[in-house]
C-alpha cells in the first residue's frame, strides 16, 4: 500500500473545509453486504453512490492495486493507481528525454518522489511546454490506464474505501466521465488484455528473440521502444520506462511476440504428463478340460492309401 495513501488520510478536514489536525476525517466506509463482491465492483459501487450524492472529494482505495478517485460534483476528474504510469509520467518523459526521466523515474517509489514529479509537471504545465491539447490526449489515456488497473486486476485485494471531502487533484479532465462510463471503458481494457494473456501479461517477464539473417520488420516507435529496452522486463517495467500505459505497452508487446521479436523471458511450464492409461488384467488361460476341442483333422502325412 502506498504511503500516499496514509498521507492523504491522516489529513483532516473541518465543516468550512479547512484542514484541522487531529479533527475526526468525514468518510464513507462501506463494508457488509458488497464484502462478497469483488474489489472492482464495490469501488464501482462506491462511486455510484458518491456520484447519486453528487460529492467534491477524493476516493481512496486501500489495497492491492491501491489508489485514488477525484470527483467533482459527482463526475471523475481524475483517477491515480500506484502500480501504472500517471498522467505526470507521460507528460515527463516526453518533455525531458529518457536520460533525465531515468533519474525522476528512480525516486517514484516512494509517496515523495511522485509528488516530485507531479511538481516538475505542474512547472511544465505553467511554462507551456505542453499543448493543451496533448495534456487532455494523455490525462484520458492515463485515467483510464488507472482505472483499468483498479477495477479490473483479476487478483486486486481491496482493504478499504475512504472518501474523503473536498480534497482536489493536481490536474483535473476538461469533460469528466461518469462512473459508469468510466467502468464501462475499464471493462473494454479489461477484456483486450485478457484476449492476449497467452503471449503477454503486465507482470510476465519478456525478452528479445532471436531474428533469423536478413530479417526486416517495420515497427511503431511504441514497439521500437519496446525491442530495444533493457531486457528481460516485464510490460509494467517497460510502461515505467517508456511513459506509456500499462494496457497499451502490453497490447504492443503481444504483438511483437506474435510476429517474433519477443518471447517469455522464461520457457513456459511443460504440460502436465498424460494420465496412465489402465492397464487391461492378463487374459486367463483356458482350461484344458471345459474348454472346446477343436475338430481334428489329419495331416497329409497322416493320410495313407487303402490297398
Amino acid at each position: 500500500m502506498s504511503r500516499r495513501f496514509w498521507r492523504a488520510g491522516a489529513r483532516t478536514r473541518t465543516p468550512d473545509g479547512e484542514t484541522a489536525a487531529g479533527s475526526t476525517p468525514w468518510w464513507t466506509d462501506r463494508q457488509g453486504p458488497d464484502d462478497d463482491a469483488t474489489p472492482g465492483a464495490r469501488v464501482v459501487t462506491e462511486l455510484l453512490a458518491l456520484e447519486a450524492a453528487g460529492r467534491t472529494g477524493a476516493l481512496h482505495v486501500a489495497g492491492t492495486p491501491g489508489g485514488l478517485v477525484h470527483l467533482a460534483g459527482g463526475r471523475v476528474v481524475h483517477v491515480e493507481c500506484w502500480t501504472v504510469p500517471g498522467v505526470e509520467a507521460v507528460l515527463l518523459r516526453r518533455a525531458l528525454g529518457p536520460q533525465r526521466w531515468a533519474a525522476i523515474l528512480a525516486g517514484m517509489g516512494t509517496s515523495q518522489g511522485r509528488d516530485a514529479a507531479v511538481t516538475q509537471a505542474l512547472d511544465l504545465l505553467a511554462r507551456d511546454r505542453v499543448r493543451p491539447v496533448e495534456v487532455d490526449l494523455a490525462h484520458r489515456r492515463a485515467v483510464a490506464d488507472a482505472a483499468s488497473a483498479l477495477l479490473t486486476t483479476p487478483d486486486g485485494v481491496l482493504t478499504r474505501l475512504r472518501f474523503l471531502r473536498d480534497e482536489r487533484p493536481w490536474l483535473g479532465l476538461s469533460s469528466p466521465p461518469a462512473g459508469a462510463d468510466l467502468a464501462a471503458e475499464a471493462r473494454r481494457l479489461g477484456v483486450r488484455l485478457a484476449a492476449v494473456a497467452d503471449r503477454a501479461r503486465p507482470d510476465v517477464p519478456l525478452a528479445r528473440a532471436a531474428l533469423a539473417p536478413g530479417a526486416r520488420r517495420r515497427l511503431s516507435a511504441v514497439q521500437w521502444d519496446l525491442v530495444t529496452a533493457p531486457d528481460p522486463a516485464t510490460p509494467r517495467d517497460l510502461a515505467w520506462r517508456t511513459g506509456r500505459g500499462v494496457v497499451v505497452t502490453t497490447l504492443e508487446a503481444a504483438r511483437l511476440v506474435d510476429c517474433g521479436l519477443l518471447r517469455p523471458a522464461t520457457p513456459p511450464d511443460p504440460p502436465p504428463p498424460d494420465p496412465p492409461q489402465p492397464v487391461p488384467p492378463p487374459a486367463e488361460a483356458p482350461d484344458p478340460v471345459t474348454a472346446p476341442q477343436a475338430p481334428h483333422r489329419p495331416t497329409t502325412a497322416q493320410v495313407s492309401r487303402v490297398p
